[in-house]
C-alpha cells in the first residue's frame, strides 16, 4: 500500500511538483504517464526519499512494493489498473488503465496514434 498526500517538491526555487495526492493499493498496479519533465521520475524519487519533499508532505508505504518503469505508454496502460497524467508537477488527469488507452487525447499525446 502506498498513501502520498499533499507532496511538493521544489529544486532550488523551481517548483517540479505541487500538491500530489495519490494511493496505491494491494496488488494495485498503476501508471504514471507524462511528458518529459512533466515531475514523473521526482516523484519516484521522493517516495522512495531520494529528494526531500516540501513541509506538509506525506509518504506512507505499507508491504513490499515493486515499482516497474516502463518508457512505453502503450505497454505501460495494458498492463496497470489505473493511471495518472503528469503535467507541470501536477496530476491533470486520472482514471482505469483501460479507459486512458481509449482516451483519443491520451492517444495523441503518450502513445503516438
Amino acid at each position: 500500500m502506498l498513501e502520498i498526500r499533499n507532496l511538493s517538491v521544489n529544486y532550488g526555487l523551481h517548483r517540479v511538483l505541487e500538491g500530489v495526492s495519490r494511493g496505491v493499493a494491494t496488488g494495485e498496479l498503476v501508471v504514471i504517464l507524462g511528458a518529459n519533465g512533466a515531475g514523473k521520475t521526482t516523484l519516484l524519487k521522493a517516495v522512495g526519499g531520494l529528494v526531500r519533499a516540501r513541509e506538509g508532505s506525506s509518504v506512507t508505504i505499507a508491504g513490499v512494493g515493486v515499482l516497474l518503469v516502463e518508457q512505453n505508454a502503450k505497454r505501460s496502460l495494458e498492463i496497470a489498473d489505473r493511471g495518472y497524467l503528469l503535467k507541470n508537477g501536477q496530476v491533470v488527469g486520472r482514471g482505469a488503465a483501460d479507459a486512458l488507452r481509449k482516451d483519443e487525447t491520451v492517444q495523441r499525446a503518450y502513445l503516438g496514434l
